[in-house]
């Protein structure tokens, strides 16, 4: 829960989608069971930014998100 804590990065991103009268489906984190059902998409290997999740939030497609 201290992910989306008032505060955090993470919650200011999901601020900023709710804002913007946008949605996203957003997994944290990854294992055997989120990759099973993964399909296509296209990895980001870039530093989390609240910013960079409201425009990812504007794609269609889930937007998952790791700690490494």
């Amino acid at each position: 829960m201290s992910l989306v804590a008032p505060g955090s990065n993470l919650r200011e991103g999901l601020d900023n989608i709710l804002d913007g009268q946008k949605g996203a489906l957003i997994v944290v984190g990854i294992d055997e069971e989120v990759e099973k059902v993964l399909d296509g998409g296209f990895k980001l290997d870039c530093e989390y930014t609240p910013e960079r999740l409201f425009e990812l939030s504007k794609m269609d497609g889930a937007i998952i998100l790791d700690d490494t």
